[in-house]
């Protein structure tokens, strides 16, 4: 009795390990590649896989493929995690991999700016 109990102790242990493998890829299939760090009037930001936009806040981490939309006279500044800062100063609707690519040292908006230390 005693190893049947642990034998489904242990496939009980195994499958759990199997199923976060499994499901640890597609968790990290999104990498963070930022944050938003200052919004002035309405700026938006639609999640990668959503069908809507809801409203952007300071501090909200952005995926590369997440798309800001900035109103009329809007501008929002992204902190990237390579410390670059993207600033978006016209109306219209970016996708963050524009200013922010996951896998980039070169600036490829015209827009992004290193920081000065």
């Amino acid at each position: 009795m005693r190893k049947l109990q642990t034998l489904s102790w242990l496939a009980g242990i195994s499958f759990s390990l199997f199923l976060i493998s499994v499901g640890i890829p597609g968790i990290s299939q999104q990498k963070n590649v930022g944050f938003i760090s200052e919004i002035k009037e309405k700026v938006e930001i639609k999640r990668d896989g959503l069908k809507y936009y809801q409203k952007a806040y300071v501090g909200d981490k952005v995926n590369s493929l997440d798309k800001l939309r900035l109103g009329k006279g809007a501008s929002a500044k992204v902190m990237c995690n390579n410390l670059d800062i993207w600033h978006l100063k016209s109306q219209g609707e970016f996708l963050v991999d524009q200013g922010c690519p996951s896998t980039k040292q070169t600036d490829r908006s015209g827009e992004k700016h290193s920081p000065a230390f």
